[in-house]
């Protein structure tokens, strides 16, 4: 069968609960998720786990799945999340001495300007360990492509019906997001040309998985983990909590944009003074990032209504042992001038100064913190109410903000600001409650209709979903909890 007769394979198991359909998503599969798993964790054994846990994850989540979505794409973005769980996993239990690995790993695949690039089959070794950051930064049309061509070595037609195009239109967007990776590359030391690139990918991407492990996963998987060891039992829950979170606490792409993702040998909290200007000769060992990133941010949140959804531009460390106050940020100009960047208790940039012409200049804003240590993240939600009861047009107008905001952010995706991040073509009809997990299955949503009351009760995540109802929205009923909910954020599940 072809890839592009998964669809049909899903339904039969779903429908039918058919092993042998099951079994050959498995086979067909296996060989593409094992060697993701294997990139991220360089440990075949870990790497088996993690493939193991991405088909329990679509034995279970199977009948959810979208219409029309491209499962070769989906089973590489689980596998890709899976093994973070993994890895976050394996930090946890072994704390120091896994960071210092996991930074000498990023140490050799960070970006040195010193360092003469490589290319030919030599820069296989730094592209295996980027690539999968690299293909995060497409959106999700472009990464399904990629996935397609490279991975799977479908044709462009093949590819074009997949993605219900042209085969001219898939062959532009195949060059185009190969040309993406290309400046991923080039940016972190790997200085090859994009069929080069291109070729390294479709020649050295797919490892085998071991031979008997497809058999043994379909036998798992189609018990839906019931059979699974409690490790992997683990990977599985922790790995759908960041799907649901992903689909409840990201706005696109914008919700998390890394500043620097170049290593450190250490990852102990530095408290260090802000760099001097004669300390610039080694703003190479500091996170940066450049103004315009920060600018396109900072004036997407000044343009929402904050009294009806609030959006914060946060500087954070993935360090959680560095706070706030511990980052020092300057935007260093092109004639040496430093300006300092005020922050927040919970990291809010304070003072950006929106300049036309540092917009042109785009300097480079440094920090006191190592390379690959902090993140930028665009917060979002809807204003907490003083207690527990609140009206239901304080939602509609949330969501109607939120609405608009993704209207603004999609119109700057356009026009070329936000490199990377995937145009917005949805809208949010609902919202999220979020509570916490001490309160799962527990917490209650109460909206007081006239028509009826209608009560949503949290999920085992502490989290209640309530679509919103135009009828509602004349009527203004009450809204009322059992408990205050963590945060309210918009819905951006489809």
């Amino acid at each position: 069968m072809q890839l592009l007769d998964d669809i049909a394979l899903l339904r039969e198991y779903t429908e039918h609960g058919s092993e042998e359909a099951f079994a050959t998503l498995v086979t067909r599969h296996i060989d593409r998720v094992y060697s993701a798993a294997l990139r991220h964790t360089r440990n075949p054994h870990s790497a088996e786990e993690i493939t193991q846990a991405v088909f329990v994850i679509l034995a279970r989540k199977s009948r959810q799945l979208r219409k029309g979505v491209i499962l070769a794409g989906w089973l590489y973005q689980t596998a890709r999340l899976t093994a973070i769980t993994h890895i976050r996993g394996e930090i946890r239990r072994t704390r120091r001495e896994q960071e210092a690995f996991m930074q000498t790993e990023l140490n050799q695949t960070g970006s040195d300007s010193s360092r003469p690039g490589r290319t030919g089959t030599e820069a296989w070794p730094q592209i295996s360990t980027l690539l999968d950051a690299a293909l995060t930064g497409l959106n999700e049309t472009d990464r399904n492509a990629i996935v397609l061509r490279f991975f799977y070595g479908k044709s462009m037609g093949e590819i074009g019906t997949a993605l219900g195009a042209s085969e001219d239109s898939a062959r532009m967007r195949v060059n185009r997001a190969i040309e993406r990776l290309r400046k991923f590359f080039f940016k972190r030391g790997v200085d090859s040309t994009a069929s080069a690139i291109a070729e390294q990918i479709s020649a050295n991407s797919i490892q085998a998985a071991p031979a008997a492990l497809a058999k043994t996963i379909s036998a798992i998987a189609l018990t839906k983990g019931a059979a699974a060891s409690g490790s992997t039992l683990t990977l599985v829950k922790g790995a759908l909590k960041i799907m649901v979170w992903q689909k409840t606490k990201t706005l696109t792409a914008l919700a998390a944009a890394t500043i620097v993702a170049a290593g450190t040998t250490t990852l102990v909290a530095q408290r260090e003074l802000p760099p001097r200007a004669g300390d610039l000769r080694d703003a190479g060992h500091h996170a940066e990032i450049s103004y315009d990133l920060l600018d396109d941010a900072c004036q997407f949140a000044a343009g929402v209504d904050q009294s009806q959804f609030v959006v914060r531009v946060l500087i954070s460390s993935r360090n959680k042992a560095v706070q706030p106050r511990d980052i020092h940020l300057l935007i260093q100009k092109p004639d040496g001038r430093l300006i300092p960047l005020q922050l927040g208790p919970k990291g809010e940039v304070l003072n950006f100064p929106h300049d036309a012409g540092l917009r042109r200049e785009n300097p480079r804003i440094i920090s006191n913190q190592p390379k690959g240590t902090l993140s930028m993240t665009l917060n979002y939600f809807l204003p907490m109410p003083p207690n527990l009861a609140f009206r239901y047009d304080r939602l509609t107008a949330g969501v109607a903000e939120a609405n608009k905001a993704i209207g603004a952010a999609d119109k700057m995706i356009k026009a070329g600001h936000f490199t990377g991040a995937p145009r917005i073509t949805r809208t949010v009809d609902g919202v999220v409650f979020v509570f916490p997990k001490a309160a799962a299955k527990r917490a209650t949503v109460e909206i007081a209709a006239a028509t009826g009351s209608q009560t949503y009760v949290a999920n085992a995540d502490g989290i209640a979903r309530v679509r919103l109802d135009k009828r509602l929205s004349a009527q203004d009923p009450e809204v009322t909890f059992s408990r205050k909910p963590l945060y309210i954020v918009p819905d951006l599940q489809p």
